[in-house]
């Protein structure tokens, strides 16, 4: 397979593709999606990696994405699936299976690429993922923070009445509270220093600004 020239893609009526697959293959998704267009084709692929989101689209969502996806196919030349390994789920043969009703030819990787290995996680997407993994860690209630320190100190200082149980629970507090501070201007550094999905450097500071933003509340209740 090679790159098409401009020259030939103004001659001719570009091929219209529409991949499937199982969306854990989502990696090949991306790969062949470029593949195919710097062949010069129109790809037509997922809009959804539901197995990553089904329980926020709910069963009635992943039904509609299915049935708007066979209607993809009815706008294709063929359709390319993509069964790493030989990997086809119920929902892949339901597409094949309308493909070829209505006359569609269908290709699949594992025979025109037998030896083919899904790609890593590209670097940029494994950012991103790790980035928004540690946002939601960092917007957990800042009051439990309080509360750790009060059953910290109740073990290390006994019962309520101790003497020392006020003093331990403001400085455990205080200690939590700097902790997670510390962590969440850590977190505002690795946003505007690499790219994790910004590559506009403004944008990387105002999502750094945002981050530290988070820290107002822990600052406030300790």
């Amino acid at each position: 397979m090679s790159a098409i020239s401009p020259e030939r893609l103004a001659e001719i009526r570009p091929r219209v593709v529409c991949l499937c697959g199982s969306t854990r293959f989502w990696r090949s998704f991306m790969e062949w999606y470029g593949r195919l267009t710097d062949e010069g084709c129109i790809v037509l692929t997922i809009g959804r990696i539901v197995a990553q989101s089904e329980g926020q689209l709910g069963e009635t969502r992943k039904v509609a994405l299915d049935e708007l996806h066979l209607r993809k196919i009815d706008l294709a030349d063929e359709v390319f699936v993509l069964d790493v390994g030989g990997y086809t789920g119920a929902s892949t043969k339901r597409e094949i299976a309308h493909a070829e009703a209505t006359g569609k030819p269908v290709r699949y990787l594992s025979r025109e690429f037998p030896e083919y290995v899904e790609p890593d996680e590209p670097e940029l997407v494994r950012a991103m993922r790790q980035r928004d993994a540690e946002l939601e860690r960092l917007r957990a209630p800042a009051a439990g923070d309080e509360e750790t320190a009060r059953e910290i100190a109740q073990l290390h200082a006994g019962t309520p009445d101790s003497c020392n149980y006020a003093e331990a629970v403001e400085k455990i507090a205080a200690a939590l509270s700097a902790a997670r501070a510390q962590a969440i201007e850590e977190a505002a550094k690795l946003c505007a220093t690499s790219h994790a999905g910004d590559c506009c450097h403004e944008t990387a500071e105002r999502n750094a600004a945002a981050i530290r933003a988070l820290a107002a509340p822990a600052k406030e209740e300790t």
